[in-house]
């Protein structure tokens, strides 16, 4: 597994905290995301070997927000 934290744009408010990580918690591959509005950033615990950071940026675009990787 690895567990990295991003910068993320479009993250408002709760709301959006809650797509975001809902979001990417349905993905196969992706057992954590817990994002932080304040900050502006979400951490992401992943298997590498299951789904890549590309396609887990793909998921937050699609969801209306960009990771920045």
């Amino acid at each position: 597994m690895t567990k990295q934290t991003y910068n993320i744009e479009g993250l408002k408010c709760q709301h959006c905290k809650a797509r975001v990580e809902e979001g990417l918690k349905k993905m196969n591959g992706v057992a954590m995301a817990d994002a932080n509005v304040e900050q502006k950033q979400i951490t992401i615990e992943y298997d590498p070997e299951r789904i890549s950071i590309r396609e887990i940026q793909e998921a937050v675009d699609d969801l209306g927000y960009e990771l920045n990787i």
